[in-house]
């Protein structure tokens, strides 16, 4: 941070020296407006610097002189546009001084010299800006009524003139929009006069005018039930101006109107699920319009999907069933659908479950309908299991032959290997399990099939390891042959790696609910994914 303050500072003071002897160079050469510029530029970098002040305040009366000179001898000459040109430059140099705490000397014939000289530009100008007025070139006119406004604002009627120069032609183009129709647009160009001048002409009634009409077209296109450009014209006059008449309550009939009749059609056709989104999209947009709120309740009540699950027990597996159908309907909850209920059929009626489906497997379609109108339960869904197996592997002990690689050293610093013969135990378990589920989603109040599938998978774990209380770092692997041993070193890294090997393996338990909470996720989604209205 101080390294950084330090450079600044060098920077400046090589810009302040670099400044200052330009001056000089200037100055040397009589050239004292350049002079005092390059003094007064290292003045602002250098504001305490006396040496600076000094030199600005020499060549900038010096530079002033000039003017003055130049200010007489043009007015002499005739030449009143240079005369009054050279005073403002004067004027400006002044005031830049003043800023530096520097006061300069003007010759005071310069104020006569400049009110003579202003009265004769200003009004030729002003008669050549008049001319341009009359001839309609606006542009011209603007430019020289500019010119005359930064010289002397209150100067006869610049300004009125000037607001005609730069409004009339926008003005005008506003006048021929809203005449062919296209009322916005000509909105648009009276707002950008309004806005910098707001007593310009009518400018005011003319912009009203124009969302008037833009306001009758979308009032006129609502009773002809053009929803859609209905709501693009009174969108127009709503984004400018909300409580233009009531424009806000007609604009939200224009959006949401056809909506809310579709919704109704949707409502009568069954199609509960989109009436009620529509009707949620009316609300968020609208906050209240009609009876939406009402109708949304209803739709909500009429798309409601309530589904009972059956699964039957899984042989030698009870509780495993149990838990496949409890996981299935906790996947189905967590998908978050709106419109789906899920219960455990046994919990909806048990003595129904006995009658529903028969040993065979055979649906009772009675108790089904019945399940339908006495439980208001519409779908019911079954797994069936398949291919169910599962095993705890045992952990087998295996007793293995191998060599301790002893190293020594003799007394002339050789290397000598000798190879004892040892036992060590190689241990290994496997866990598996495997299950393919398929299930029917069954309408309650027909008996007709609506979704099936089918899904396998499977989980397993395995290890493999070696125990050994020696010197595991020389512990070889052997090979036999005839019933001797030798030593297999190229066996040493797979039983290195054995040595280290993970010794915890995954529960069938563990492995189990894997399998469950990834078989019910995929049927989760298929129910989630289900619309019975398409």
């Amino acid at each position: 941070m101080i390294f950084g303050l330090v450079l600044i500072l060098a920077v400046s003071a090589c810009a302040v020296k670099k400044l200052t002897k330009q001056g000089q160079q200037f100055e040397a050469a009589g050239m004292f407006k350049e002079a005092s510029e390059m003094y007064y530029n290292a003045l602002v970098k250098k504001p305490q610097k006396a040496d600076l002040k000094i030199a600005f305040k020499r060549t900038g009366q010096l530079y002033l002189e000039d003017i003055s000179a130049s200010v007489k001898n043009t007015f002499n000459r005739g030449e009143y546009k240079e005369t009054v040109y050279n005073y403002l430059e004067a004027i400006e140099l002044i005031t830049k001084a003043d800023r530096a705490g520097i006061s300069l000397k003007p010759d005071p014939s310069m104020e006569r010299y400049y009110g003579d000289a202003k009265d004769f530009y200003l009004e030729e100008r002003y008669s050549l800006g008049l001319k341009f007025i009359t001839d309609q070139d606006f542009t011209e006119a603007e430019r020289v009524f500019s010119e005359i406004f930064k010289i002397d604002p209150e100067y006869k009627e610049t300004r009125t003139y000037l607001n005609e120069a730069t409004f009339e032609p926008i003005y005008r183009e506003g006048s021929r929009l809203f005449i062919e129709g296209r009322f916005m647009e000509a909105f648009g160009k009276w707002e950008s006069i309004y806005a910098r001048e707001r007593n310009y002409k009518d400018v005011k009634e003319l912009m009203d005018q124009a969302l008037s009409e833009r306001y009758n077209e979308g009032t006129l296109l609502l009773m002809n039930e053009d929803f859609d450009d209905a709501a693009l014209a009174l969108g127009d006059v709503y984004r400018v101006n909300p409580k233009f008449k009531d424009v806000k309550e007609q604009y939200i009939e224009a959006r949401n109107e056809p909506i809310y009749r579709q919704a109704k059609i949707y409502f009568d056709q069954g199609k509960c699920r989109s009436a009620y989104f529509d009707y949620e999209h009316i609300i968020d947009d609208a906050g209240v319009y009609k009876d939406t709120k009402v109708l949304k309740d209803k739709a909500f009540k009429c798309a409601e999907y309530p589904i009972a699950v059956y699964s039957p027990p899984l042989e030698r597996y009870t509780t495993d069933g149990a838990q496949f159908e409890k996981t299935l309907i906790k996947n189905i909850l967590n998908r978050n659908n709106l419109f789906l209920k899920v219960f455990d059929l046994t919990s909806v009626d048990n003595r129904l479950e006995k009658r529903l489906i028969s040993q065979s497997g055979k649906i009772d379609q009675q108790a089904l309908k019945n399940l339908y109108q006495s439980k208001g339960i519409k779908a019911l869904l079954i797994l069936g299991y398949n291919d169910f197996k599962k095993n705890k592997g045992k952990l087998l002990k295996e007793k293995k032959h191998g060599f301790e690689r002893i190293i020594t050293k003799d007394p002339e610093g050789g290397t000598n290997f000798y190879d004892k013969e040892i036992t060590y135990y190689e241990y290994s378990q496997q866990n598996e399990i495997e299950l393919k589920v398929s299930y029917m989603l069954i309408d309650a109040s027909s008996g007709e099939i609506m979704l099936s599938d089918t899904y396998s998978d499977s989980k397993n774990d395995d290890i493999k390891y070696i125990t050994y209380n020696g010197d595991r770092n020389s512990l070889f692997p052997a090979k036999g042959s005839n019933n001797n041993w030798f030593i297999d070193e190229s066996g040493y890294k797979r039983l290195q790696s054995l040595l280290v090997a993970e010794t915890n393996i995954e529960s069938v338990g563990n492995l189990q609910a894997q399998l469950f909470k990834d078989l019910t996720r995929k049927i989760a989604r298929d129910i989630d994914n289900f619309n019975p209205e398409k």
